[in-house]
């Protein structure tokens, strides 16, 4: 397949983007050689996507999409089994290969993953993903239920982004998608949104502001002690360090920490030009699959592009190469013409 123009922009943009970043390699910045990195893994990533994909084929993205899924779940089982058994997590030697260096602890754990935030992103992408790949004369209602229940028990289990991640993909997916066969898929998804919801709010206001806003059932406190600074680090004076947007400078300059969030981290090692030159790619894309894509398939790029801009407030993901072949996936295989799915 030939790179049409349209994808073209986006190399031209990713290359614009290496320049932008080439404003802190010059300011001596160990952050920004990283980014120019990534770019440039990117840059070339696109292009294999662009010679493999084939425009306007819908059914090809599903393809894509389902084996993304069954990855997904695969996770999940990972991520339940080792959180209950931090030790099957050690003996399989995960760490080895997923470059996760920490232990998982209780009832966390990152699964195949690179990190806790990182596997609940994916499997939120997961859970948007399911209603695309149903077929309208489906009836194992039941496959969709098990899916459903092993990614927010999973994301239950990665880490308390996840949680508010999964809770907000839960509803921009029970409201907006459409379907006689998605109803079962809808309603079941409302009614975990809801017992997810509870437990959720209990471990966060618990871990986060030291205060239980409700008291759980008895079953629940066995598994969730209230010593639970055990499994996550407790209070929100770590999580506001990383948000640095206001002391942003044109340019880059010099700086003792790098916050962990895309917005701060790549302003500050790169400066506004270099984080608006980084963004410039990505909104491009977001654009083009929302303006390209009709019916369930927009509101799959809509969560896409929620999850991905939401996570990356937390961490870095936005150049991170699963998450932008994922992306990046979605907006080859788009249709000259609005098309639905």
């Amino acid at each position: 397949m030939k790179v049409n123009s349209s994808n073209l922009k986006l190399i031209y943009f990713l290359i614009l983007s290496l320049a932008a970043c080439s404003l802190g390699v010059l300011a001596g910045n160990s952050e920004a050689e990283k980014y120019a990195l990534r770019i440039g893994v990117c840059i070339f990533g696109a292009l294999l996507v662009f010679l493999t994909a084939h425009r306007q084929s819908i059914s090809t993205l599903k393809i894509f999409l389902r084996f993304m899924i069954i990855a997904a779940l695969i996770n999940s089982v990972v991520v339940i089994i080792t959180a209950i058994s931090p030790d099957i997590y050690l003996s399989l030697r995960i760490s080895d290969f997923s470059g996760f260096d920490k232990t998982p602890r209780p009832f966390r754990s990152p699964g195949l993953f690179r990190g806790y935030d990182t596997s609940g992103a994916f499997m939120c992408i997961a859970l948007a993903a399911t209603p695309v790949i149903l077929r309208p004369t489906s009836n194992k209602n039941y496959i969709t239920i098990i899916a459903i229940s092993l990614l927010s028990l999973a994301c239950m289990l990665s880490s308390r982004t996840s949680m508010l991640i999964f809770l907000m993909t839960a509803l921009i997916c029970a409201t907006f998608y459409r379907g006689n066969h998605l109803r079962a898929y809808r309603l079941f998804l409302l009614i975990t949104a809801v017992i997810f919801a509870a437990i959720s709010l209990y471990i966060i206001s618990i871990s986060l502001f030291n205060l239980s806003i409700f008291t759980p059932p008895q079953i629940l406190q066995e598994f969730v002690p209230r010593n639970i600074s055990l499994y996550y680090n407790v209070g929100t004076n770590d999580y506001l360090r990383h948000h640095r947007i206001l002391d942003i400078d044109l340019f880059p300059s010099e700086t003792s920490f790098l916050p962990d969030n895309f917005f701060s981290r790549a302003g500050l090692s790169l400066g506004a030009v270099g984080l608006i030159g980084a963004l410039i790619p990505i909104i491009y894309m977001s654009a083009s699959m929302l303006i390209a894509y009709r019916g369930n398939l927009r509101y799959f790029c809509l969560a896409l592009i929620f999850i991905l801009f939401a996570m990356n407030f937390k961490n870095n993901y936005f150049f991170f190469l699963p998450f932008f072949t994922i992306f990046c996936f979605t907006f080859a295989t788009r249709p000259f013409k609005p098309s639905s799915g």
